[in-house]
């Protein structure tokens, strides 16, 4: 996912402009103050810097994307249901091709992370199971009553029966 064409393309240009005018008020403090040129120790700094900024983009980047996956990833499984199908019907990888191709443009849409790709078939699938896991984990772990779930809570719940029931009806067939 981190290609150096990834990578260029999602520069943070905001957080780099606003590093750059420090950069300058800083010179130009040192400047009137007579610090004289500009060391190799301000450079390194300027780096440092730039390169702390860059990060700290790319991880909020990267946890809006996870976000919006997450959330279009449940609702196509609950509209689509894609698990009822046989394991490689062309129906089935059809449907599966349809979800990915959607979630990669909401993602581009949404978080404006381009050149974003979600992956294969296995990929998404072991997302999927991924959040449905982690979201088991963490209702044994609190154990609440289903009155106390939140709305996003629900509709996980919902595409885990259906999840569930899908699986057991092609193991069954």
């Amino acid at each position: 996912m981190a290609t150096l064409k990834y990578v260029y393309a999602n520069i943070g240009f905001k957080p780099l402009i606003l590093i750059y005018v420090i950069f300058i008020l800083y010179d130009v403090y040192a400047w009137f103050k007579g610090y004289g040129k500009e060391s190799y120790g301000d450079l390194f700094m300027y780096l440092v810097l730039i390169f702390g900024v860059q990060c700290a983009h790319f991880y909020q980047l990267r946890k809006a994307s996870e976000e919006v996956i997450e959330k279009a990833l449940v609702t196509h499984m609950i509209k689509e249901r894609p698990f009822k199908y046989f394991e490689k019907s062309h129906k089935g990888e059809k449907v599966w091709q349809e979800i990915i191709a959607d979630i990669n443009i909401q993602v581009k849409a949404r978080v404006n992370n381009k050149y974003y790709e979600l992956g294969d078939i296995d990929t998404v699938k072991d997302r999927f199971l991924g959040i449905m896991n982690n979201f088991s984990r963490a209702c044994k772990k609190n154990e609440k009553a289903i009155n106390d779930f939140t709305d996003w809570e629900k509709t996980l719940l919902i595409a885990r029966n259906m999840y569930d029931e899908d699986v057991a009806n092609e193991k069954s067939t």
